[in-house]
Formats: structure tokens, C-alpha cells, sequence
């Protein structure tokens, strides 16, 4: 060994007695084996330490660390690593200043692990206090590690110069990368990359979907060949021109690559402590805060939610592929900052949710008053004028069938996207496969799996709710126009809207609420292994029969919401073209009134889709009444699960608009003789 150039030690001249005896035997015989980078690093290290007291305090200070782990009821131990601790920074911090140059390097390596070593075992610096409660969260949790280890990095490249002479025994050891291997083994594509890269865009607003990675790992022998995975040069400074490019963007990409061995993720190897990959990856999880670069170490300085985000997904990371038994060091803190870390980001969303709904509540509302000041002026504007025997009407019976006769072929039609749809709404069953996002895929994969006749499952119920409903509709908003029309038949915006909403009420609480009810148990029974309902009629009279008649109402002010709004904006919407239609002089055949009804469907989806997917969690098998299903729905997805399923409600509402309307259109000018 090099001792021959060491540099003249300083001694404190502390007492040994047994504790310290007991201590270094322990970190000679037991916690050296758990630390990272091999018996020869260490055994060196614990030969240097007889020449350096601040190196051999940190020796100390670890293996009370580890006796703390192994012994946590005993106090000793913690008092014992935070005395060595003390006085290890100040001799370290001492020996340092004097001449930096001159230090041996392997000291100041070892030393610096050491302490890295312990930062990483002290969780107090990330977590809040117990009893602090919810407030403590209003802070974000400061994370002195990567400070520390950034710290460290300025210092060895400004000051350490391994062109002195010097001999190294751990500088080769440090030089070994372990990525090579986790790249070699990972085979990540390049598509996961990029889709790594969007998912923690910096652009993307924070929010509680971003603490559950949604986008699948594809893996590919392309990505072992990029240069994607290429170290940049590191900084000796945070300053840059571009620190999201120069330090976000590249912490992700390092960061997915960890990533990439959660078991969620379906990695080619699962790593655990068995696997030969397990000492690769814990040497560059211990090395992440150190390969970070300055611009991303000043955004968790200053609790950016971006790079905090970034935070959170490495301590869970490191949580769940490094047990406490193998690596003691490092899961103690990885679960306390995963914990203040989720918490605070969790209140962070809550507030961007809570503006976003405050500006939307108002924007709703200064919308509706003009709405209501309309049709109120239109009304006693109404009255004011002199009646015409001759406005155009369509008696009742004639909207109540013609609806009916509607409904009944456009559900039967659309009644595949319909179940496509209720079924990504709901919650998948543990160990299920993930619903697919496109509808037609996920129509292939029920018929493949399940056979076609599982598409229409709940079907019948569906028809007759809908030719109910669609009569029920049609009949109110026909008689509801009669009476707010003008002489020659034509209905104002704002009046097409009141009239739909009243539709859409009537509608809910006479058909709509205990057929949804119905279909959705019965989709959401069919996902079950254990099969509660053999039909319809049989899930109607289980509902009715273990819950009473209100059972099969659960979830009708939801429902009834929903009606109200999706009649308003549909009924509304196609009143409002069709008017548009007859103001020019344009023909109303069988194809423009399709394409209104397509288009009116298709601004009711995204105008209403929230209302239906309240709508659906409420009247699942088990139920939940609407301040649940709003916050389940919010707390499993985040503000776009209020607009799960879309897709899938938009491919049935385009041609449910166009079909439904057509017919009636038809069905009713057949009946009237026109």
C-alpha cells in the first residue's frame, strides 16, 4: 500500500475505550460486507484510518449506524454515531482548508462515502415530525443528500488532482460504471424514452397523476446501442443557460433507467438480492445524486415541484428494489422521503385542482346568468306579443314514439361503444390486464377474450332504458318548446338549453337513473371471476331485494346531473344547428340532420363527460354516494379521470346523435303525415 505518501496525520488524542473497540470490531467483521464497492476498497480504507482520525470517526459513526438498524431500541447507538459524526466533519473540515492539494485522495474518497453513507441513513432531514400533522406539508421537504453529495463533486474536481503522483487504490474502482450492465439488461426503447421525457415534460402541469408512471416500458436491443445513455461532462458550476435542458432533461433520462426494474414495469430480470444485477444497480442508485447535474441539484434547493417529482419517483424506486436486510443504509430514508414527498406534492395538485375549479365554477356561472337573463327577456318578451293559432306543434303521442322507436335502433347499434366505455371507466380487477384506451381495440380484445356476445352484455336493459328514456326526452322537450317557441315555431338558443335541461331531469328520475344503474352492475359484475347476475331481470330483483327499492336509484343525483347536462348541451346544441339549418334556407335531408346530430353529440361528450363518469363509479356493483365517487375518481386518475372513457363514449355518441335524431326526424314525419 501507498502508505509512504500519505501526508503527517493530526491526532485528537480521544481516549479508545471498549465502545470504540466494540464499534470498530463491529464495522471490521459485519457492516463493511453491506457496503458497496467490494472488501479490498474497505480493507484499505480501515488501514488508512490509523493515519487519519476524522477518517476513522466516520468509520465509527457507520458502525453505529448499523448497530442503531440491527439494535433500534438501544440509545446508545444513535448518541454514539452523531458524537463520532461531529467530530469527523470538523477534522475533515480542517484538514481540508489546510492544503487541499496535499490531501491522500483515497482519504477524502473513503471519507466522503462515509459520510455519503451516512446522510443516506439519517431520514429526520426529509421527513416531517410525527406530530406535526398536516401542516408540516405546507413546506416542502428539504433533502440535504444531493446538496451534500454536489458539494463533494465541486470540491474533488477543483481541488483533487489525480495528475499529482499520488497512487490510488479506489479511483480505479469508482471509474467502473455500472450502467453499462443496467443498459445491457434493460434493453429499454427508444420510444420509452421519449415517452419518459414527456411524461416529466417540464411543461406539464403537476399533478397527482404524475406520482403513478402511466406509460408502458417497451423493450428493444436498439436502445443498448444509443449514445442516449452517454454521461454528460460533468459541471463545475450550476450555471448554464439552459438548466432545464442541461439538468432536468438529463436527470430524467437517468432516472428512467431505474425505473425500468420495478417489478411494474415487467423488466427482462427482476432484480432482487439474488440477482447479479443487484450490485450494479444499488452503485448507481448510491451514485445518482452524485451524477446529477448542478442546475437540477438548485432546483431541489428551491423545491421546484418538478425536480421534487423527479425526487419522489427515485426514493420509491429505491424503496421497493433496495430491502431493508440488504441494504440498511439506504431504505429507511427512501420511505420517509417517498412519504413527505407524496404528501406535498399531493397538496401542491390539490391546489392547482382547487384554482382550476374556482375559475371554472365561475366561468359556469357567469354563463349561466346570461343564459337565464335570455330566456327570461324571451319569455316576457313572449307574453307581450299576440298569440298565432298557427304555430307548428307536434303532439305528444308522436314525440313519445317517435323517441322510443329512436332510442331503441340507436342503442342496439351503438351499444358496443357503449360497453367499451362503461367498462374503462370502472376499476380493473387486481392482476387484470390494463384497459386499452382505443375502443375498438378494447371491442377486439372482450370478443376475442370473452366471445362477441359478451359486447352486448346488459344490453336489453340498455334498449328499453333508452327508448324509455329517448320518449321521455323527445315528449319533454317538444312540449317544453310548444311552450317557449316563438309564433313560427323557432326556439332561441338559450330557451333550447332550458328546455333540454328540463328533459334531461324528467328523463333521469322516470328511465335513465334505474336502467344506468342496471347496466353498469351488470358490466361491472361481468369483470368479476364469481358472476353475481344472470340477467336484467335477475340483477334487478338481487339489487331490489338485498337493498331495497332505492338501491337501483343509487347514484340518481349524479345521474340526473349528468341528464340535465348532457340534454341541455345536446338537445341545445342540435336545436341550435337546426335552427341555423332553416335560417339559411339550407334542405333538412336525412344526411344534414346525421351530421347535426353527430355534431351535437360530439360537443356532449366533452361538455359532460365528467358528469358521467361520476355517474358510473356511483353506480358500480358496490355503489358510492357522490362526494366518494368525485374524490375516488380524483384520487385514482387526477383531473383527466373525469374524462376516462371519452374516447369510448364519443365513438357511440356520434352515431348515437346522428342515428337518433335521423330517426326520429323520420319516424315522425311518417307519423304526422308530412
Amino acid at each position: 500500500m501507498p502508505t509512504q505518501l500519505l501526508p503527517n496525520p493530526t491526532s485528537t488524542n480521544t481516549a479508545v475505550n471498549l465502545g470504540h473497540l466494540k464499534l470498530f470490531h463491529h464495522f471490521q467483521t459485519s457492516t463493511q460486507q453491506t457496503l458497496l464497492l467490494g472488501p479490498d476498497v474497505w480493507s484499505y480504507t480501515i488501514q488508512l484510518c490509523f493515519q487519519f482520525d476524522f477518517l476513522m470517526d466516520a468509520i465509527l459513526c457507520i458502525a453505529a449506524r448499523h448497530l442503531a438498524v440491527l439494535q433500534p431500541h438501544d440509545p446508545t447507538y444513535p448518541t454514539a454515531a452523531t458524537s463520532h459524526l461531529c467530530r469527523a466533519l470538523s477534522q475533515f473540515r480542517t484538514a481540508l482548508s489546510k492544503d487541499l492539494t496535499s490531501t491522500h485522495i483515497d482519504t477524502f474518497i473513503a471519507t466522503s462515502l462515509l459520510l455519503q453513507y451516512e446522510l443516506w441513513t439519517n431520514a429526520d432531514i426529509t421527513s416531517p415530525p410525527e406530530d406535526a400533522g398536516e401542516i408540516a406539508f405546507d413546506q416542502p421537504p428539504r433533502d440535504h443528500l444531493f446538496t451534500f453529495c454536489s458539494s463533494l463533486k465541486q470540491v474533488f474536481l477543483k481541488g483533487i488532482s489525480v495528475k499529482s503522483g499520488q497512487l490510488s487504490v479506489i479511483l480505479p474502482q469508482l471509474r467502473h460504471d455500472p450502467k453499462d450492465a443496467l443498459v445491457q439488461a434493460a434493453r429499454i426503447s427508444c420510444d420509452t424514452i421519449d415517452q419518459c421525457q414527456s411524461f416529466f415534460s417540464w411543461d406539464r402541469p403537476i399533478s397527482p397523476d404524475l406520482l403513478e408512471i402511466s406509460f408502458p416500458y417497451q423493450r428493444s436491443l436498439y436502445s443498448v446501442i444509443s449514445n442516449v445513455w452517454q454521461s454528460h461532462v460533468p459541471r463545475l458550476s450550476a450555471d448554464t443557460t439552459n438548466p432545464v435542458e442541461d439538468g432536468y432533461v438529463p436527470v430524467i433520462t437517468q432516472l428512467c433507467l431505474i425505473l425500468s426494474f420495478l417489478p411494474e414495469t415487467r423488466p427482462p430480470e427482476l432484480v432482487n438480492v439474488d440477482s447479479s444485477l443487484f450490485s450494479a444497480l444499488s452503485r448507481f442508485i448510491l451514485s445518482f445524486p452524485i451524477a446529477c447535474h448542478g442546475p437540477y441539484i438548485s432546483m431541489v434547493q428551491e423545491s421546484d415541484p418538478h425536480a421534487l417529482v423527479l425526487l419522489y419517483h427515485f426514493y420509491r424506486a429505491v424503496r421497493i428494489l433496495m430491502p431493508l436486510d440488504k441494504c440498511w443504509w439506504a431504505h429507511t430514508r427512501a420511505v420517509a422521503s417517498e412519504r413527505a414527498l407524496k404528501a406535498w406534492l399531493i397538496r401542491e395538485s390539490a391546489k392547482y385542482v382547487d384554482t382550476f375549479f374556482k375559475e371554472t365554477k365561475k366561468n359556469i356561472a357567469s354563463a349561466a346568468r346570461g343564459t337565464w337573463e335570455s330566456v327570461a327577456m324571451s319569455t316576457v318578451a313572449q307574453k307581450a306579443r299576440p298569440q298565432y293559432k298557427d304555430k307548428k306543434t307536434i303532439p305528444p303521442w308522436v314525440s313519445l314514439l317517435s323517441g322510443a322507436t329512436a332510442g331503441a335502433v340507436e342503442a342496439t347499434i351503438t351499444y358496443p361503444f357503449e360497453f367499451a366505455k362503461t367498462r374503462a371507466q370502472l376499476r380493473s380487477q387486481q392482476g387484470a390486464m390494463e384497459m386499452p384506451k382505443n375502443p375498438f381495440t378494447l371491442i377486439y380484445q372482450v370478443a376475442k377474450l370473452e366471445g362477441p356476445a359478451a359486447l352486448y352484455t346488459g344490453c336489453s336493459t340498455l334498449v328499453v332504458g333508452t327508448a324509455a328514456k329517448a320518449g321521455v326526452r323527445f315528449l319533454s322537450f317538444d312540449s317544453i318548446k310548444n311552450l317557449l317557441s316563438d309564433e313560427d315555431g323557432s326556439l332561441s338558443t338559450g330557451r333550447g338549453i332550458l328546455a333540454g335541461m328540463c328533459a334531461g331531469a324528467t328523463e333521469s328520475v322516470l328511465a335513465v337513473t334505474p336502467t344506468e344503474r342496471i347496466k353498469t352492475a351488470l358490466i361491472d359484475d361481468a369483470k368479476s371471476p364469481n358472476r353475481r347476475f344472470r340477467s336484467s331481470l335477475h340483477a334487478t330483483r338481487t339489487l331490489i331485494h338485498e337493498n331495497g327499492l332505492a338501491d337501483i336509484y343509487k347514484g340518481c343525483v349524479s345521474t340526473t346531473m349528468k341528464q340535465m347536462a348532457t340534454s341541455a348541451v345536446r338537445m341545445g346544441s342540435y336545436n341550435f344547428l337546426k335552427e341555423t339549418v332553416k335560417k339559411y334556407d339550407m334542405p333538412t335531408t336525412a344526411t344534414t340532420t346525421f351530421a347535426m346530430g353527430a355534431l351535437a353529440g360530439t360537443v356532449t361528450v366533452y361538455a359532460t363527460q365528467p358528469f358521467d363518469v361520476v355517474k358510473t363509479r356511483s353506480q358500480s356493483v358496490q355503489g358510492a354516494p357522490l362526494a366518494e365517487a368525485v374524490g375516488g375518481i380524483f384520487q385514482d386518475f387526477g383531473v383527466k379521470g373525469f374524462w376516462k372513457g371519452s374516447t369510448m363514449r364519443l365513438g357511440r355518441l356520434i352515431l348515437s346523435g346522428g342515428i337518433v335524431f335521423s330517426v326520429y326526424e323520420q319516424v315522425a314525419s311518417v307519423l304526422m303525415g308530412t
